[in-house]
């Protein structure tokens, strides 16, 4: 259950990703600012955290249980957002289907999420550049300006990117799977980050203008303008890439925060599964009062393995 550097990368990167295609924040000069600050803020909290953790073998009881339940918490996050993003089918059937495909996925551990996140953050990359290529012809720098009288304030940009990279402080205890070059993926992830964010925002302020203020999902407002050769669907490829995100980041949640809780991957996704259908809003009583019965049994069954462990290597 080790990444190497560049797996821990795409890894970050895939949530990243995610994120930005289902982000509903407008684009302008400021939201820009707003994306340097809280990566600036995640750095502060993340590069001393990973290196306290790393001069340790062990992470304690205590520390392993609130990672592992704020990994639960991510990925009930993703899965939230996954199925009030989609359109192809009713919320439900979404859950049912994205949960068997987890739990398929975590046959494998999290090596295996590294080894295919490295080749979806590169089909998102290379589909991105396409994308930016193709637009380019309807850059107008004067959209940027007509942006800018949409603007929020900084503190507001800064509080929504925050929320959107919601996993950043387990960023550390994933960070552990890595080896000694931890560091250098995480520094890779948030220079990698911030660079695809200011091509996006830049992209989408000097093509949408204001529209991007009112569009749902901005990512994909923008990809309606991508037509080389006749091709109209360059959403529906992104739409591909955004399910394997959600799938790849739901996973490595499910696997490390049973890793912490010692329980079977199946209780965690189960979790993540009923949240998910909480946050979505849809069904979201009878997901509450299984995600209650799911917390209780697996709270029997952590207790039951990890009464006599006050220490829990990752």
């Amino acid at each position: 259950m080790k990444l190497s550097c560049g797996q821990l990368w795409a890894v970050l990167f895939a949530f990243r990703a995610f994120s930005l295609m289902c982000s509903g924040t407008g684009y302008s000069v400021k939201c820009f600012f707003g994306v340097l600050v809280s990566a600036a803020v995640q750095l502060a909290f993340v590069l001393p955290v990973t290196f306290l953790l790393s001069r340790k073998k062990y992470i304690s009881e205590k520390c392993g249980l609130i990672a592992a339940f704020y990994f639960i918490f991510t990925g009930i996050t993703v899965f939230g957002k996954f199925s009030c993003f989609s359109t192809a089918g009713s919320p439900l059937t979404l859950t049912v289907l994205m949960t068997v495909a987890v739990l398929w996925c975590c046959r494998y551990e999290v090596s295996s999420c590294g080894r295919t996140a490295v080749v979806i953050s590169g089909m998102f990359i290379i589909m991105t550049a396409f994308l930016i290529l193709s637009v380019s012809k309807h850059i107008n720098i004067r959209n940027i300006s007509s942006a800018s009288a949409e603007d929020s304030s900084l503190f507001v940009y800064v509080a929504e990117n925050l929320w959107e990279n919601i996993f950043f402080p387990v960023i550390p205890a994933a960070a552990l799977l890595a080896g000694r070059c931890r560091t250098r993926g995480i520094a890779a992830y948030f220079l990698s980050s911030v660079l695809i964010s200011a091509v996006i925002i830049f992209a989408g302020a000097s093509v949408l203008g204001t529209e991007s203020f009112a569009a749902d999902t901005p990512f994909f407002s923008l990809c309606s303008f991508f037509a080389p050769s006749g091709l109209q669907r360059m959403d529906a490829m992104f739409l591909a890439v955004f399910v394997l995100c959600a799938a790849v980041c739901i996973t490595v949640c499910a696997c490390i925060s049973s890793r912490l809780l010692n329980l079977p991957p199946f209780v965690s996704v189960l979790m993540i599964a009923t949240g998910g259908l909480a946050y979505g809003g849809k069904y979201s009583g009878p997901a509450m009062a299984a995600m209650l019965v799911v917390f209780l049994i697996a709270g029997v069954l952590f207790v039951r393995r990890n009464l006599n462990k006050p220490e829990k290597n990752i």
